[in-house]
């Protein structure tokens, strides 16, 4: 949307493509990511420098504490599985879907299908 209406508002104005924005974008999300991950566990919600939860002994022993599978779980990750490889069908999101369904766009056409901004 920002793209579009830059181009309209301010046509004088320099086109955002993609490597410009990532070029802008990256460095500060990046940025951003590693301030947040350095006050919330260094200043907020510091951890003491030893808890009943640390150390690759307690994770190896709750792993052991684990029961098999059951029948339920099973049919989770099943469901799990199904849902992970129904999206990556073209008909998988609700517009796909509806754009599937006028029958005007044949599957193999929305599979090669590339939008406008990546064409350029």
């Amino acid at each position: 949307m920002l793209v579009t209406q830059l181009g309209q508002l301010f046509p004088q104005a320099p086109q955002i493509t993609f490597a410009s924005w990532m070029m802008f974008a990256f460095p500060l999300a990046l940025a951003f990511t590693l301030l947040t991950w350095f006050l919330l566990s260094k200043i907020l919600f510091p951890l003491p420098a030893t808890t009943p939860f640390s150390g690759k002994d307690y994770i190896q022993g709750e792993i052991r504490a684990l029961s098999p599978m059951g029948n339920e779980e099973k049919k989770v990750a099943w469901v799990f599985l199904a849902a992970s490889c129904g999206f990556m069908l073209p008909v998988s999101t609700p517009p796909n879907a509806i754009a599937y369904g006028s029958g005007r766009v044949p599957v193999m056409k929305m599979v090669w299908a590339m939008p406008d901004w990546a064409r350029r």
